[in-house]
């Protein structure tokens, strides 16, 4: 049975460490803000912020616009995690070595190995895109 790509997410997301829940989290609000304060928020309190970002009710569009986001945001994340590591003040705002877990320890390697397995399966094209095709075609439940 195949999961729908926004539960595959969050089941993959919910079993990282708290902290690379926390770190991914507030480096996606980083790269997604709309203004400096936004970027500068307390990375802290990004876990939360993103889970209600990714999983609040919205009209199909803006759900699936998010899925997509939500991806390609990781892709870059965690396939570009060499490149953020070297020099992470100068990509994340307020993050010195001393604050952030390296993006290329051993427990960094798994969450991308995880990542990739689900961007296989869950979140291939293909399934994102059938997905996308029958959330936007679908019609509104009548309450």
């Amino acid at each position: 049975m195949v999961i729908d790509p926004m539960t595959a997410f969050l089941n993959w997301f919910t079993a990282l460490s708290p902290d690379h829940r926390r770190r991914l989290a507030h480096i996606f609000f980083v790269c997604t803000a709309r203004d400096t304060g936004e970027m500068l928020a307390d990375p802290r309190s990004s876990h939360d912020r993103f889970l209600n970002y990714f999983t609040r009710p919205d009209f199909p569009l803006r759900v699936v616009a998010r899925v997509f986001t939500v991806r390609t945001l990781f892709d870059l994340l965690l396939i570009h995690r060499k490149e953020l590591v070297t020099n992470p003040g100068k990509w994340i705002p307020g993050y010195t070595p001393e604050n952030m877990i390296s993006l290329d320890t051993h427990l960094w390697n798994k969450v991308y190995t995880s990542w990739g397995a689900l961007r296989s399966r869950e979140m291939s094209d293909r399934i994102l895109h059938t997905w996308a095709s029958g959330v936007l075609t679908k019609k509104p439940s009548k309450t």
